[in-house]
């Protein structure tokens, strides 16, 4: 997920700013998704610690399978997923 973090609140997601993919021995790409654009997909900021860097919260993704045959839908869904990370300073 890639957001200009502007404090708390809740950010829509669009275009290229989320991507999943699954791989074999953390160097072979098995499956890629990108961001389904005809859902809503979206991260919620709760807390920022600006002595700590760390940042927290909640997302809803709603994602569709990359490089599949023309027709073929494969959709993934990520709901009420919780993250705690640490910024770089």
């Amino acid at each position: 997920i890639n957001i200009k973090f502007n404090g708390p609140g809740t950010y829509a997601l669009t275009g290229a700013q989320a991507k999943f993919f699954t791989t074999v021995g953390m160097d072979v790409i098995t499956s890629s998704y990108k961001l389904d654009i005809s859902q809503t997909s979206s991260i919620i900021i709760t807390s920022y610690s600006a002595a700590t860097h760390i940042i927290s919260g909640t997302f809803h993704l709603a994602m569709i399978q990359d490089m599949v045959p023309p027709g073929e839908y494969v959709p993934l869904a990520f709901n009420n997923g919780l993250f705690s990370v640490k910024l770089p300073n």
